[in-house]
């Protein structure tokens, strides 16, 4: 199927909509306040809940940010930086550095 789309809704919750391409290799799901976009699965993910938004490209990058602190990090803990409020930290080579969050 080149192209679906469809709209629901449960006792109480927001409408929520789900839209897929290219034989489900590309889909999209959104509500008022959650929205995930991912190609292949996992190969490139991105979701949304309120103000915070993770992204990841399996397996190499993945990035976080919210309001009040956000992640970055390559091959997982291989280099990373986060930040929490006034707090910085990560990891070089798995090797922790910065403040511990």
């Amino acid at each position: 199927m080149l192209y679906y789309r469809r709209t629901w809704s449960e006792a109480g919750e927001h409408k929520r909509t789900r839209a897929s391409g290219l034989l489900g290799t590309v889909r999209h799901e959104w509500d008022v306040e959650y929205a995930r976009t991912s190609v292949l699965k996992y190969l490139y993910r991105r979701e949304r809940r309120g103000e915070e938004i993770a992204r990841d490209i399996f397996p190499f990058v993945s990035w976080d940010s919210a309001p009040e602190g956000g992640k970055v990090s390559l091959l997982w803990r291989l280099l990373s930086v986060e930040r929490e409020g006034d707090k910085r930290g990560g990891h070089i080579l798995f090797i922790p550095w910065g403040d511990e969050i």
